[in-house]
């Protein structure tokens, strides 16, 4: 049994941008994750969003990808409707078991509603455990 003690848990590099110009449909992604790195079931993401403009909204996904180039979005087993972000909040935000299964993931925000302005911003940064041999 491995002792939790000798892993370190990794707040990985922040991803940060804005939705300027960005219009419904357009998806602003995280960085990429090597899921070799994490041990199984402690990802997660800590999400700023600050949305500043009224009708913009952000929908984050769970991605994930065998190459690192062409990623997938991830469903949930109840296909249950991911909740909108539209207004200035913080969260975090598990990842599902399956990106496990994968050797990339990393977290995307897709945009709804109108365009987005230098003051609609994101940071993405994730957490996880790293996998001891």
């Amino acid at each position: 049994m491995s002792n939790v003690f000798n892993k370190s848990v990794q707040l990985g590099s922040a991803s940060t941008g804005t939705f300027s110009a960005a219009s419904s449909g357009d998806t602003k992604n995280g960085t990429s994750i090597n899921m070799n790195d994490v041990e199984d079931g402690t990802l997660s993401a800590y999400l700023v969003a600050t949305i500043a403009t009224g009708s913009v909204t952000i929908t984050p996904r769970w991605r994930v990808s065998k190459n690192n180039s062409t990623f997938y979005t991830i469903k949930d087993q109840n296909n249950v409707a991911k909740t909108a972000i539209s207004a200035t909040e913080t969260v975090v935000l598990e990842a599902p078991k399956a990106v496990a299964g994968w050797p990339y993931s990393r977290l995307s925000l897709v945009v709804g509603g109108s365009t987005g302005t230098t003051g609609d911003t994101y940071d993405i940064r994730y957490s996880y455990r790293n996998r001891v041999a």
